[in-house]
C-alpha cells in the first residue's frame, strides 16, 4: 500500500472504484487496491489522488534518478515501489508534488 494514502482523494477522482466499494464489489478500498487499483496506478491508467496526473515511472526516474541505484541493489523492485514507500510519503513528495504539475505525471508513455 502507498504510505500516508490519501482515500478520499483517489475515490474523488475514481468514481468508479467509489461505486464498487459502496455496492459491496469490493468489501473496502484496501481489497480494490490490492486486487487491481496499485497495478493502475503503477502503470498509470488510473489517477491516485485528485491534484495529480496519472503516476509515469520514466518520469519519475528522470526526476529522481539516485532511484535507480536503489532499484539496481535490490532495496526496491520498481520506482512505483520506491514512490509508494518513500517518495508518497517523504520529502521527495513535496518536491514531486510542485514538479509534477508541470512535467512528470503529465508525460504518458
Amino acid at each position: 500500500m502507498i504510505q500516508s494514502f490519501d482515500e478520499e482523494a483517489y475515490l474523488d477522482v475514481n468514481l468508479d472504484v467509489r461505486q464498487a466499494v459502496e455496492n459491496g464489489d469490493f468489501p473496502d478500498l484496501e481489497t480494490y487496491l490490492e486486487q487491481f487499483g496499485l497495478s493502475r496506478i503503477a502503470q498509470g491508467k488510473s489517477k491516485f489522488h485528485k491534484d495529480l496526473d496519472p503516476f509515469n515511472e520514466v518520469s519519475y526516474l528522470e526526476r529522481f534518478p539516485e532511484v535507480n541505484d536503489l532499484i539496481a541493489r535490490g532495496e526496491y523492485v520498481s520506482a512505483f515501489d520506491h514512490f509508494s514507500q518513500i517518495g508518497y510519503s517523504g520529502s521527495l513528495y513535496r518536491l514531486w508534488l510542485s514538479w509534477s504539475k508541470t512535467v512528470c505525471f503529465s508525460t504518458r508513455k
